[in-house]
Order: C-alpha cells, then structure tokens, then sequence
C-alpha cells in the first residue's frame, strides 16, 4: 500500500512537471485541417502524436468527418481515446453541446490537450483524464471515437512492412518504438474490442480507425460492425486497407 501510494505521488509529480513545462515553453503549432473546409492551430510536443503529415491527415480526418456526420444534438456525453493534441475533443465540442471526456495515457499529450482545450474556450465541457483506454472513465457515452494504432503481428510486420532502411533494426523494435502508430501484436486491440461494450449507452456508437478485416480479434457478440469508409494504408500497400467502423450494439 505505502509503495503503491508512493509510485502514485511521483506520477502525479510528473504529470505537473510535464504541464508546466509545456505551458512555460513555446510548443511548436500544426494546422490540423477540419471537415467542411474549416482548420484549427493546435500546439504540439515531442512525442506527442498529431495527425499533421498527409497520411495522418486523411486517417484522422476521415474519422472526424464520420463523427461530424452523426446526429450529434442529441449527444450528452462523448469519449475520445488517445486524445493527442485534443484536436478531435476541440472539433466535436465545436460542433456539439455534449460533455467531452479526452483521454490519453501519456502525461504530455495530457498538457498538450489541456492547452489546447483552454486556448479554445472549451474548459467547462472538455475534461482531459490521464487514462490507459477505458481505464479511469466511469459510466456510458454516446459516442466513442478512437484513432487507433494500428494492430500488427510481428511476423506481419517483418514480411511485409519493416522498414528496408532500418533493417539493423530487429522488427519488434520498429514495432514497440512507435506504440503511437503500432499496437504490437494487438494488445491493445483485444482490450478495447472486449471492455467497450460496458461503456457505450443504448443507441450509442463507437466510431474505431483501425484495419479493415476485424478479424485480427473476436468482436463480441453483442456488438454488430458497418464499415463506413475505407482505404489503402499507402502507395506501398494498395491492397492492404485502413477502415472506420460504426459499432453498436445490439
């Protein structure tokens, strides 16, 4: 208990260590494009993942385009895992009168969003929790939206995407280096895919980026999938596709 409670003091330590050094210094700024032709300015830290290159733009560009396409008057609550830089938290609250809980599980895209949160007015219905997916929420929401990283197995990874020019590199270290891009032989995946159920309300939806075939884990039986946009991860992988699924459920 005195260790567990030890470990918990320096957490939170860090945590406002890493707020005040990123609200003390000049963080670098992106402009993140949003559906219907609008773009926000929103600060950036090393490490901290923003969907500003152009692949990343049309991943989490068309996720938010999906939620921006919903119903979202009736919304009371809305979730977003792996907040970031709180860009998509900011564009839903824009464009909702929901309360918004923003998650991440890393301290400095915790600070980052919270910036970014404040700087655009939206304190009093953006929260942003410091959580390992579903892990310090509590009760349902009407939309979940996940830009996940991407499920891959080791032995997929090493045939068919490690990369020629860190081939000194063993596999699993281009996979496990990048966990914002990667989710290594779908730990992540599994825990997701299994726990959302218990926080989606009835008529609830969960809006996921992640492969197109779903098969890489069990979707529970109580949860029904319709892909609403898909396309290739890259030039290099034309047939290998990216999709945004709508879960409900049943």
């Amino acid at each position: 208990m005195k260790l567990s409670r030890t470990l918990l003091f320096i957490l939170a330590v860090y945590t406002f260590v890493m707020s005040w050094q990123i609200s003390a210094a000049t963080c670098p700024e992106a402009l993140m494009q949003v559906p219907g032709g609008d773009s926000i300015q929103v600060s950036t830290a090393d490490g901290v993942f923003a969907p500003n290159t152009s692949l990343g733009q049309q991943f989490g560009y068309r996720l938010l385009e999906a939620a921006l396409k919903l119903d979202l008057s009736h919304m009371k609550r809305i979730l977003v895992l792996g907040a970031g830089t709180g860009y998509d938290a900011i564009v839903l609250a824009r464009n909702s009168q929901a309360q918004i809980d923003a998650t991440d599980v890393d301290p400095a895209a915790v600070a980052v969003t919270k910036k970014n949160v404040a700087e655009a007015g939206f304190s009093s219905r953006v929260h942003v929790i410091q959580s390992d997916l579903f892990r310090s929420v509590n009760g349902k929401y009407d939309l979940i939206l996940f830009n996940a990283p991407r499920p891959v197995l080791y032995s997929t990874f090493a045939k068919n995407y490690a990369d020629p020019t860190l081939a000194y590199w063993p596999f699993q270290t281009q996979i496990e280096s990048r966990p914002d891009e990667f989710d290594a032989e779908g730990e992540l995946f599994h825990r997701y895919i299994r726990e959302f159920p218990n926080y989606l309300a009835n008529g609830g939806i969960f809006l996921l980026m992640s492969n197109e075939n779903l098969g890489f884990g069990q979707l529970p039986a109580s949860a029904t999938d319709e892909i609403v946009y898909r396309a290739p991860w890259g030039p290099n992988h034309p047939d290998d596709k990216f999709a945004i699924h709508k879960l409900r459920l049943r």
